[in-house]
């Protein structure tokens, strides 16, 4: 369970979470994010430039890793098959 509070900026992603320290980089880049968006629907988000780095950060590096390449060629593999 994620615990987030806005107005500090803090979260605890999975705290219970054994994370291997192979995946750690993956996941201290998703964490950065929790504090880039507002939990307040009414609040109009400002986007700086430093919260755009980091999302792109986190993509290019996600994109990289096994379960997205799975994921890639399963849509692959779908598109490759005839329609029923």
């Amino acid at each position: 369970m994620s615990e987030v509070d806005p107005g500090e900026g803090t979260h605890r992603l999975f705290p219970d979470l054994s994370l291997p320290e192979s995946k750690r980089h993956t996941y201290d880049l998703c964490a950065k994010l929790f504090n880039n968006y507002s939990l307040d629907p009414a609040v109009r988000e400002q986007v700086a430039r430093e919260e755009t780095a980091e999302e792109t950060e986190f993509i290019e590096t996600i994109v990289t890793t096994r379960p997205m390449q799975m994921a890639k060629e399963a849509i692959a593999f779908d598109r490759s098959q005839p329609a029923s």
